[in-house]
């Protein structure tokens, strides 16, 4: 439940906080311009997470920047915001309705995982292709460090913000 509250929270502050204004495009990218009518409520469609040590976030990060690369997305890579408490925090969006969240929270959470979260806010946005390209990449780098059946629960709630 901890990793599940973190990770909302991770979220949030990456999207709402004050103190971390979302860069340019985040908000239309990444949920359509309105969390409340297009992310509260969700649960992701796929979930994965990745057990790599702090060391292997720029390798992770640029996995995911060369991923998204290859689509129609954009891509957010926040991680370096948060003082060093998140190695790894990055969103692959696309506002016609995909949200990809991957966040490393850090050594004081407890967790060394990375958490992969695939929503889709738009019922008709075809998400395999590029979660297929995430994976494959992923098991290039880190063969066999994928677990694509967490025991974690993630839905996305209100914003406290």
């Amino acid at each position: 439940m901890k990793i599940l509250s973190a990770l909302v929270l991770a979220i949030f502050a990456s999207a709402c906080s004050p103190s971390y204004p979302p860069p340019e495009g985040f908000v239309d990218a990444c949920y359509g311009g309105d969390w409340q009518e297009n992310m509260v409520g969700l649960s992701p469609v796929y979930s994965a997470d990745l057990n790599i040590t702090d060391e292997n976030a720029v390798d992770f990060r640029k996995v995911f920047a060369d991923v998204a690369d290859g689509f129609p997305v954009e891509h957010f890579d926040v991680g370096d915001k948060f003082g060093g408490v998140r190695p790894i925090d990055i969103d692959i969006c696309s506002e016609n309705g995909l949200f990809i969240s991957a966040i490393k929270l850090g050594h004081s959470t407890g967790t060394e995982e990375v958490m992969i979260d695939v929503f889709v806010y738009k019922p008709d946005y075809e998400w395999q292709p590029i979660v297929e390209s995430i994976e494959s990449a992923i098991n290039a780098r880190w063969p066999d460090q994928l677990d694509t059946s967490p025991t974690r629960t993630t839905n996305l709630r209100k914003s406290p913000m």
